[in-house]
């Protein structure tokens, strides 16, 4: 039986909305989406790239209807440097979205979500001096750790021109689809070929909502370096695991309780952001969009700053 392989790719960028972008195009009837949002495949983040493509296909879109756009949405894809050329190698014709968020934003919100995951024990000014050291670690780390690295979008996205022509680029910011998200879902289904359909709003019981874990020590269970996923990983095949994992997932969903992180010092963000221009003006003029505004200093901080004078 020949597989269904997939026509697109949602590559990132990590913390941009890639979350809301899956909940949208998993409503569309003629997309087919594995019910694993992030396979991690081709940046080998679950030791599978060895078992080969068609166990991927087998494994991910064995289910798909032969008539649906079949495609992945994992913004790991997008950091590792590796992934572009896998892509190109199996999925030529594939057509690729980039979703970019303003990356002092994105950094901050990353390190927060590593932080409820019970990885990083630092204060954030603490884990920044260390990113560098940490880059040099395991694939977990990079993952983990990459708090301004994964911001500098403009190699990230040259990457993916070196091996996809430009007409199967299509780039959006994370505001797009907070400010217009029935406009900015038509671009993408019209990018996609797909026949446009009625805007939902995400309700509140499906959105995606900060937490904090209630034990930590559960939550370190899921950790991808815990004794216990060692263990599982060299014992038992995929098909196995995954159930597993789901399992605990759905546990941890009861470990929580809402969290709202504080705001970043508005001088902490103007370096931040100093770091990042180069980057930024780079970005724009090889995406065609204005990021003027990612450069700007938010009118909160300038508040902010005032207040305290």
């Amino acid at each position: 039986m020949k597989l269904c392989t997939p026509g697109f790719f949602c590559v990132g960028a990590q913390k941009s909305g890639t979350t809301a972008l899956h909940h949208h195009l998993s409503r569309h009837p003629g997309v087919f989406l594995p019910s694993v949002k992030e396979t991690h495949f081709f940046d080998d983040g679950h030791g599978e790239w060895s078992l080969g493509i068609a166990h991927y296909l087998a494994t991910y879109f064995g289910g798909a209807p032969k008539d649906a756009l079949v495609g992945e949405i994992d913004p790991e894809y997008l950091f590792f440097p590796e992934v572009p050329a896998r892509l190109a190698q199996h999925f030529p014709d594939a057509k690729l979205i980039f979703i970019l968020r303003e990356p002092v934003s994105r950094a901050y919100s990353h390190y927060w979500m590593t932080v409820r995951r019970g990885r990083e024990p630092l204060d954030f000014v603490d884990a920044l001096d260390a990113e560098s050291e940490r880059m040099h670690g395991d694939h977990l780390s990079q993952s983990d750790f990459s708090y301004t690295r994964r911001g500098f979008y403009f190699e990230q996205v040259s990457r993916y021109l070196t091996y996809f022509p430009r007409g199967n680029l299509f780039f959006l910011l994370a505001e797009d689809l907070k400010r217009e998200p029935q406009e900015t879902l038509c671009r993408i289904y019209e990018f996609l070929d797909l026949p446009p359909m009625p805007y939902e709003p995400i309700s509140e019981e499906e959105s995606h909502h900060a937490y904090m874990p209630v034990s930590m020590g559960f939550q370190s269970l899921l950790d991808e370096k815990s004794g216990i996923k060692s263990v599982a990983k060299a014992l038992l095949p995929v098909k196995v695991r995954r159930p597993m994992m789901d399992l605990m997932w759905r546990i941890q969903a009861r470990n929580r309780k809402p969290f709202m992180a504080p705001a970043i010092a508005p001088e902490l963000r103007a370096r931040l952001r100093d770091h990042f221009a180069a980057d930024i003006r780079q970005l724009q003029e090889l995406i065609g969009r204005d990021l003027g505004h990612w450069l700007a200093e938010r009118p909160s901080d300038v508040a902010r700053r005032a207040s305290q004078r």
